[in-house]
């Protein structure tokens, strides 16, 4: 039942993109809450700054443009397995998220998650897409192509 498809079938490697829309709905998903959370953990460590902070809060609006598509596919909106769990130590779960030791390196960790989430959505185009659904993810890889890369590319080739 399409109902039941877990967050764990979304544990991708590259060879094991999704084959189908509720898989694709449900991996994009789960990209973008990872990316959101690791940049809230980053964040944590080093301070709200910039490209960090604006990002973030793009990342909630992907999140937010696939909700649509959950009830569409009749899926459940999976919670946020990168968010901190209640009785979960900052440490621990910035370990969780592997939060580099520098800020430059945080830098080139999101660059490698925008390059990740670029990957995953040009995966995800090889599927049989409905219009709504090849908009929607469209967007969300042209955000992270066109904006997010840069912002981070930049503030890396900046960073002494």
């Amino acid at each position: 039942m399409i109902g039941t498809l877990t967050l764990a079938m979304v544990l991708l490697t590259p060879q094991e993109y999704p084959k189908t829309v509720e898989q694709a709905v449900l991996a994009a998903y789960d990209d973008e809450c990872r990316s959101e959370q690791t940049y809230v953990a980053i964040m944590a460590e080093f301070g709200e700054r910039n490209p960090f902070k604006n990002i973030r809060q793009a990342e909630i609006r992907h999140q937010q443009s696939l909700i649509p598509h959950f009830k569409t596919y009749k899926l459940t909106v999976p919670e946020n397995r990168y968010a901190r769990k209640e009785k979960e130590s900052e440490d621990s779960w910035q370990a969780r998220l592997g939060v580099p030791k520098t800020f430059k390196e945080a830098l080139g960790a999101a660059i490698q998650l925008e390059k990740d989430n670029v990957k995953l959505y040009d995966a995800i185009f090889k599927i049989d897409l409905t219009p709504d659904l090849e908009d929607t993810f469209e967007h969300l890889r042209w955000a992270s192509q066109e904006r997010h890369l840069p912002a981070f590319e930049r503030a890396y080739r900046n960073q002494k």
